[in-house]
């Protein structure tokens, strides 16, 4: 199985896309205004999804031929790094909205 993040336009939005080598893609997603943490605690979470839907859609060569544990290791990497992007995206609006605030203050003296 190969992983990989998904990109979205939202800043908000997270995901990673999972390729088979059959040729099966399946993708989750999530959304948060902040980091997920733990993201050990999501990745488990998120690969236990994508191992239902593959169960479900009776997809058993995936699922036998998959190391999950290497699964979830490279999902909480995907989420580790979106969390990074989010600091520091919430940082660059901390930064903002405080000179912002003292732009305003300079006006008014």
């Amino acid at each position: 199985m190969k992983l990989w993040p998904a990109e979205a336009d939202d800043p908000t939005v997270g995901g990673f896309i999972a390729e088979f080598d059959s040729g099966i893609m399946k993708s989750i997603a999530w959304r948060s205004q902040a980091p997920i943490v733990p993201a050990i605690d999501a990745a488990k979470q998120y690969v236990s999804e994508l191992l239902q839907c593959l169960i479900d859609e009776r997809h058993m060569r995936e699922v036998e031929g998959t190391n999950w544990a290497s699964a979830t290791a490279a999902v909480q990497k995907i989420i580790m790094d979106w969390n990074e992007k989010t600091r520091m995206r919430l940082r660059g609006n901390e930064s903002e909205a405080i000179e912002q605030a003292t732009r305003r203050a300079r006006l008014r003296h």
